[in-house]
């Protein structure tokens, strides 16, 4: 006799009682099955993501607000103080300050149609709070930031130049 045959020979010498239990049995551990192995993770995984949206989007809006302080400030007195100070020395306050906050970046020289040089900073792609920080800090310190670019890189991280006149 062929496997199939005698599930089917023992099914009908099986009561409807006990058929109905068979079946029931059947549909739990079927229902059992696709919610433990589809809709919890699903769940958790959708979970995950409002979360994970939740802080990017506290990230976006700390970014947002910093990056309108910044700028209110770069034209300030205080912003102002050490303009002038020579872009070799402003390089390397700013290559100080950097490797103390732990930040990668490539620092540069641009020179301007005026005349006078500005320091570039590309940071490597890093937390978005961390680079604004720091920006931030070099502006209180009177560092004047001429410009400065944002980009989106991955999970609350950017990518991100800043200009300051040396």
């Amino acid at each position: 006799m062929k496997p199939l045959e005698q599930i089917a020979d023992a099914w009908a010498q099986r009561s409807a009682h006990e058929r109905a239990l068979l079946v029931g049995v059947a549909v739990f551990a079927l229902v059992f099955a696709v919610h433990s192995l589809f809709y919890r993770p699903l769940l958790a995984h959708y979970e995950s993501a409002l979360e994970r949206f939740a802080t990017a989007e506290d990230d976006h809006l700390w970014l947002q607000a910093r990056a309108q302080t910044i700028i209110g400030l770069q034209s300030s007195v205080r912003g102002a103080r050490l303009a002038g100070t020579g872009s070799g020395k402003l390089r390397e306050i700013l290559a100080q300050s950097l490797d103390k906050d732990g930040l990668q970046a490539e620092l540069g020289v641009v020179d301007q149609e005026e005349g006078t040089k500005q320091i570039e900073v590309r940071f490597a792609p890093a937390a978005g709070k961390d680079v604004m920080r720091w920006i931030e800090r070099r502006v209180d310190d009177g560092h004047l930031l001429q410009r400065l670019r944002i980009e989106a890189a991955a999970q609350g991280r950017v990518s991100a130049t800043a200009y300051f006149e040396g």
